[in-house]
């Protein structure tokens, strides 16, 4: 199957669209692999990473046709872009966690860079699997049912499955990764991105500082990604400027700024170029939404 026929999905089986700033969504494996047979067939999502509990059953999960199997005890974590498949054994138990990229940067960055590279963990210590499973229950309750403070309690139960992982990932032997030499660039990339996001980096910076020249990133990314690294650097920026608009009080030239456009009428033209309307319109409709 060439690359532009891979599948693009928001989620398995549903139309790509751009998720929403801090889009989470919860439900068991059962939910969407028993309509397909129990396989998920190749595909991909732009900006949207998985993190499944398997709590009984099995399977395999490909990825970029590297094939490796789970038991019924494992956590499996595919990063954002990647081409992925899975083949569950009928009735697997478990839940699919999906974040959006935009949630995953608000994270410390120590749970995020678990979603650095894709890996299967085996959970050999049962209260280890028992104490998440609690966690994606409660998770799946809270988005479900909503309430007061919806918002910092999904939060706040995201990052203690992170954290349960992480210390999972510690106690256990090193999980295998399936990740070849252009993701390992890609993720580097990323990280790069998150840690000089405000100093106006050109691609040619973030090549020198990953050892490519400015082609061959190009080349990397396109083919991993699908996407350009200028259009990378200038989506993450966007992200940002919707982030500080939304949820501060800064001006729209003190966001500019912190996002190291030195110009405040440039910084208004790239924002409405990509996001159709003016800061200012858009912090407007979104608080008033």
């Amino acid at each position: 199957m060439g690359r532009d026929a891979i599948p693009h999905f928001s989620l398995y089986g549903e139309l790509p669209e751009e998720p929403e700033i801090g889009f989470v969504h919860v439900e068991s494996v059962a939910a969407r692999a028993a309509l397909h047979n129990w396989t998920v067939r190749p595909h991909r999502h732009d900006r949207l990473s998985h993190i499944l509990l398997i709590t009984g059953g099995g399977g395999s999960l490909t990825l970029d046709g590297a094939r490796i199997g789970f038991g019924p005890a494992a956590a499996i974590i595919v990063p954002t872009g990647l081409v992925h498949g899975f083949t569950f054994d009928e009735n697997t138990d478990g839940f699919v966690l999906t974040l959006a990229d935009s949630f995953i940067t608000e994270m410390p960055i120590d749970l995020r860079r678990l979603l650095d590279a894709p890996r299967v963990l085996p959970l050999e210590r049962l209260e280890s699997l028992e104490s998440l499973s609690a966690a994606f229950v409660a998770l799946d309750q809270e988005v479900r049912w909503g309430g007061v403070a919806m918002r910092a309690a999904v939060s706040a139960w995201v990052s203690l499955i992170l954290v349960g992982l992480l210390r999972a990932s510690h106690a256990a032997e090193p999980a295998p990764t399936i990740a070849s030499n252009d993701h390992l660039t890609l993720y580097r990339f990323r990280r790069l991105l998150e840690d000089h996001l405000s100093e106006d980096w050109t691609v040619a910076h973030y090549a020198a500082a990953l050892g490519l020249t400015t082609s061959r990133l190009t080349l990397i990314c396109r083919r991993t990604a699908n996407c350009a690294p200028q259009q990378m650097i200038h989506t993450r920026r966007l992200l940002e400027a919707k982030r500080l608009l939304l949820y501060t009080n800064m001006t729209a030239s003190e966001v500019g700024y912190r996002l190291g456009f030195s110009d405040p009428a440039y910084f208004s033209r790239f924002f409405t170029q990509r996001a159709g309307t003016s800061p200012r319109a858009y912090r407007l409709g979104q608080r008033g939404a």
